[in-house]
Parts: structure tokens; sequence; C-alpha cells
């Protein structure tokens, strides 16, 4: 099933590639195109994710007023970046990104020492709503990934801005 969902996803960017080809364009210029018509003050985005083994899916797009991001109240973002504060839920998140898990799972692949710490870092993602509980598994929210990998984005690329 893995090499399968490998396969059409290599596939998928093959078919992109060439249909960006045909059109005289490479990928990047198409993207530079596309940012030039944007509108100001607005942040665009699409994407496509696929866990590893397949069961986790999402395929997103939007765009979304600046001055919007800038009235959402401070208290509430606050909260949503705290969930972000901590490494032990960083590292479930990334785990949860990749296919969900029960806490046992969780507990022992982080080497908690107790299923406790992962209930009291689980039930503060729940609250959020940023995982949810299915069958005894753990996962990501659907209507959440684009947002946490965009959260892990913006991180990387402050940390790579640092570098230089």
């Amino acid at each position: 099933m893995e090499k399968e969902n490998e396969l059409a996803e290599r596939i998928s960017r093959l078919e992109d590639r060439l249909e960006a080809l045909e059109k005289g364009k490479s990928q990047k210029e198409k993207s530079l195109a596309e940012a030039n018509e944007m509108k100001v003050g607005m942040l665009s985005y699409r994407g496509k994710y696929s866990s590893p083994d397949g069961q986790i899916k999402s395929t997103f797009a939007g765009d979304v007023s600046i001055q919007k991001i800038f009235r959402t109240n401070s208290k509430d973002l606050a909260q949503v970046i705290d969930a972000f504060s901590s490494e032990d839920r960083i590292d479930i998140v990334k785990l949860l990104v990749k296919k969900p898990l029960t806490a046992k799972e969780i507990m022992e692949i982080l080497n908690f020492p107790t299923t406790g710490k992962v209930y009291h870092h689980l039930s503060f993602l729940e609250k959020l709503g940023i995982i949810k509980k299915f069958n005894d598994k753990f996962l990501i929210s659907a209507r959440y990934v684009e947002c946490v990998l965009f959260v892990m984005l913006g991180v990387a690329q402050i940390l790579k801005e640092g570098e230089e």
C-alpha cells in the first residue's frame, strides 16, 4: 500500500512537471506569475499532504486577508501558540501527523515514564481541537493538518534565516 501511494505521488509530481513544461514555464516561473497576480494584503496558500503510511491525507488551498489575521484576538493566538511551546507536545504532534497512535504507543515511542504525561499533553491539544481521538487512537484533526504544517514551516524558515 505504501509503495502504491509513493508511486501515485511520483506520477502526480511528474504530471505536474509535464504540464508546466507544456505551457512553456517552469514551476517557479508559474508560481511567480501567480504571486504577481495576487492582491496586495492577501495570503494565498495551497498544498497537498499524505502521511508516510497513507492514512492521513489533506489537500488544502485558501486566500485570507492579512488584516483578518491581525484582527485575531491576541489571547487566543497565544493560547494556540502555547500548544507548540512544549517540546513534548511538538514531538507528539510530529508523530500524529505521520499516523494515528494510542497514548500507550506515544508513551513508548517518546520514552515517557507514564501515560499520565502523555494524556496531560494530549488533553491540551485535544481541547484546542488540534488533535482528536478516534477508536482509541489520537490523530491530527483533518481540518488542521495544513495549520500544523504551516506552523512548523514558519519555525523552520525563521531558524534558517537566523543561520544566515
